[in-house]
């Protein structure tokens, strides 16, 4: 496990007032400048900071940093490597019940057919999920990541789902590039039903 080091009053005080910092606690962080020597800057939470970077850390890298010590000064974080294929947790298939009778499943593809999946194959990231919501009826998210961009697809329903999708993809847009720290695009169209041949 790689380490760096960061200043503990700046942590505390300006990035996260309130949060107790302690052994084994996890956050994610893209790596925004690494230089030649062991000095760098992050962004976490949508703050830049300056750290003490490992030497294989390269801009636009994101990492999962795990707290390792907090002394009078500073904070170790440990850079946690993903683990073999073989030991990932397997897809999420089986819908979530979230609050307000909503439901929220994962996709198995990873969201690699819609339009924001096409990070995947250029080193990126891609995310798919279908969030049925009462009302709105399930809305198809697929979201793709990479050092340059963030983009995210919304299928809907037609009529007032595809409608207030539409209506809320600036606000999304601008949301995504916020804190994703990147250029981000928010496509949005109507949802394919299955065919009933039966019907």
């Amino acid at each position: 496990m790689s380490v760096l080091a960061l200043d503990l009053a700046f942590v505390r005080d300006v990035l996260l007032p309130g949060l107790t910092l302690t052994q084994g606690r996890a956050m994610m962080a893209r790596v925004v400048a690494a230089d030649e020597g062991d000095g760098g800057s992050l962004a976490i939470a949508g703050y830049l900071l300056e750290a003490e970077l490992p030497k294989e850390m390269a801009a636009g890298q994101t990492v999962r940093l795990v707290v390792r010590d907090v002394t009078a000064d500073r904070v170790l974080l440990g850079v946690m490597h993903d683990p073999p294929a073989a030991a990932q947790t397997p897809a999420l298939a089986a819908p979530v019940e979230l609050p307000g009778g909503a439901h929220l499943r994962v996709l198995e593809d990873g969201g690699e057919e819609g339009e924001a999946g096409g990070g995947h194959g250029r080193g990126g990231h891609t995310l798919g999920l279908v969030l049925d919501l009462p009302g709105l009826g399930p809305l198809e998210l697929r979201f793709g990541l990479d050092a340059a961009s963030v983009r995210a697809s919304i299928a809907a329903d037609p009529g007032p789902p595809l409608a207030r999708a539409q209506a809320g993809a600036g606000e999304l847009r601008d949301a995504l590039a916020r804190v994703c720290d990147r250029a981000a695009t928010v496509t949005v169209s109507a949802r394919r039903r299955p065919l009933d041949l039966y019907a």
